[in-house]
């Protein structure tokens, strides 16, 4: 197996199976449905976010705290976001009393056996979504995210999202997770939005995604590991033609494998 079709096979093995993502939907229909019924004309819609909404997200057999980035789009009555994160509490304890609830500001969180939602209250205006921030309303970009990601995949021959999986998977197993989700797809977004520099196989596109990501952290313990990954696959993809084997060992010590 070479270096690329090996990343190419744990890249496909990081989306989720049709059987998650059917629970996860049928999950996310029902909240949908029990939201309608407590909330009624005060909300204009309820939608998913995020990873999930992108197809970036993990599999909760590699992430157990992957989860769902849920979005209620309140009629809005002048009520500060914090009471409308009160509201959202009140009815998701009504119908999901027997699960763990709690709020993690700007979010209110539902932990279930198979996933965990994040809920956040949010208001529209002229078009544009307007989510909690502290204690006032901040635009968010997840429709320009969503768009962006979406066009720098076709971009580049659909393997972006497949490497945004393959660093997420390695954030969690090699770096704790400790750099955010939403940082390191962004800083892939916007580093191949106008050109794919040169990138023409997984190994070059694994290569420059951790390269961009490292330029958007700070801290020295997450940039070093980084660095350590980083040299790791540069010295695979120039051993791989003498020392095919040896090359592979080493994307699987940086990847890992499922």
């Amino acid at each position: 197996m070479s270096v690329n079709s090996y990343l190419e096979d744990v890249a496909k093995k990081l989306i989720l199976s049709n059987e998650e993502e059917n629970k996860i939907n049928n999950s996310i229909a029902y909240f949908k449905y029990n939201m309608q019924r407590y909330f009624g004309n005060s909300i204009i819609e309820i939608r998913e976010f995020g990873s999930y909404e992108r197809k970036t997200n993990l599999p909760r057999k590699v992430d157990s705290n992957s989860d769902v980035d849920i979005m209620i789009v309140f009629d809005d009555d002048g009520s500060t976001p914090q009471t409308y994160l009160n509201r959202i509490r009140r009815a998701v304890e009504l119908y999901y009393s027997s699960s763990d609830i709690k709020q993690s500001s700007p979010t209110i969180v539902l932990e279930m056996n198979h996933i965990k939602f994040e809920i956040t209250p949010a208001i529209k205006k002229y078009g544009l979504y307007y989510i909690k921030n502290e204690d006032s309303w901040k635009e968010t970009d997840c429709l320009k995210d969503r768009d962006n990601l979406i066009k720098v995949n076709k971009q580049n021959n659909y393997k972006i999202k497949p490497i945004i999986r393959l660093i997420k998977y390695w954030n969690v197993s090699k770096n704790y997770k400790w750099i955010s989700s939403y940082i390191i797809e962004k800083s892939i977004v916007n580093k191949f939005d106008w050109f794919n520099w040169g990138c023409i196989n997984y190994i070059d596109y694994l290569i420059k995604s951790f390269e961009c990501v490292k330029e958007n952290v700070n801290q020295k313990t997450y940039k070093d590991r980084i660095d350590i990954a980083l040299n790791t696959l540069i010295n695979a993809k120039n051993q791989e033609r003498d020392y095919p084997l040896s090359a592979l060992m080493k994307i699987e010590s940086v990847i890992g494998d499922l």
